[in-house]
């Protein structure tokens, strides 16, 4: 049977922006008319903006993932009164949680105007709930605001092809960009508030501090590469001396712990649906490819993600 075809994205060209996503913009020039565009999802708003001469002083009313698009430099300032000139790197992010008094305005001289591009994911606490409302107590998260923007490797990655979907539309299905929307999301999270505090510990008695701070880095980190070395210089003592605390504590070697966990993360995706490959997932888990997250499923649960699902009664298919 043919599979039916996936929705496609659909982008809305603005040629007004609201003032609150693109700021007041004011003293345009010539040069660069003022634009942004719209890329629609059900709870999440995507917009990309390229502005010229601006000012923006708002107070942010949902939460605000931000990825640069390229190099400008602005007059920049959250939750204080001291404004500075920060450079926006193209490939680095920021967050502006809800609620943040938040002020940008550009720095360039008005006889060389330079386009200050850059995307905007804006998402209430709902998305958190839907993410992670079965792990933690979303309502206990506290959210902090960017002070400078940085370069994280997962959300530079993420963020282009989020950028490549407002060029080319037709070659991304509106679920696909959905869900890169998603893991954007959670890795803002992960970097900009207390969620990997909060995430539940399963196995750790909490006896060693340093041992401690290792399994708080792990579920923080679960989509990047965790070496053992890192985990000791965490813990402050020998890569001999964590072994035997990390198994003291948990049950199990740290490498087996941070493959266990990578696949529970995994088995919650697979069940909510929401993820439109297999692969997406298993990058999401931080498994190098889809066969490495097979094998840590049969070696941890016994059957494969396929067979995993259809046990817990979903029946939702994927492609190879």
């Amino acid at each position: 049977m043919a599979r039916a075809a996936e929705p496609a994205v659909v982008i809305d060209r603005i040629v007004q922006p609201s003032p609150w996503q693109w700021g007041n913009a004011t003293r345009p020039h010539d040069a660069f008319p003022q634009w942004g565009e719209r890329i629609y999802l059900d709870q999440i708003g995507i917009q990309r903006a390229c502005l010229p001469e601006f000012e923006l002083h708002l107070t942010v009313p949902r939460h605000v993932a931000e990825f640069c698009v390229n190099d400008f430099d602005a007059d920049f300032a959250i939750d204080s009164d001291r404004r500075r000139v920060v450079h926006f790197a193209a490939g680095s992010s920021g967050f502006a949680p809800k609620g943040a008094s938040l002020f940008r305005a550009s720095t360039h001289r008005p006889d060389r105007p330079r386009l200050h591009r850059f995307i905007g994911l804006s998402f209430d606490d709902a998305i958190v709930e839907t993410l992670m409302g079965d792990i933690v107590d979303t309502a206990a998260l506290s959210f902090r605001g960017s002070t400078m923007p940085v370069t994280i490797g997962p959300l530079r990655s993420i963020g282009a092809q989020i950028n490549a979907a407002f060029d080319a539309p037709s070659d991304m299905s509106a679920l696909t960009i959905e869900a890169l929307s998603m893991h954007y999301i959670l890795q803002t999270l992960l970097r900009w508030s207390n969620l990997g505090e909060r995430m539940r510990r399963p196995g750790c008695d909490g006896t060693h501090p340093g041992i401690q701070r290792c399994i708080d880095y792990i579920h923080s980190n679960l989509t990047r590469s965790i070496r053992l070395a890192d985990l000791a210089v965490i813990a402050d003592m020998g890569i001999d001396s964590l072994s035997r605390h990390f198994r003291r504590a948990t049950n199990r070697t740290p490498h087996d712990y941070i493959v266990a966990q990578r696949v529970a993360l995994a088995c919650k995706l697979l069940r909510s649906g929401d993820w439109p490959s297999l692969d997406l997932i298993a990058k999401h888990c931080g498994f190098s490819s889809q066969s490495h997250m097979t094998t840590a499923f049969r070696r941890h649960i016994g059957r494969t993600p396929g067979h995993w699902l259809r046990q817990v009664g979903r029946q939702q298919s994927y492609p190879s």
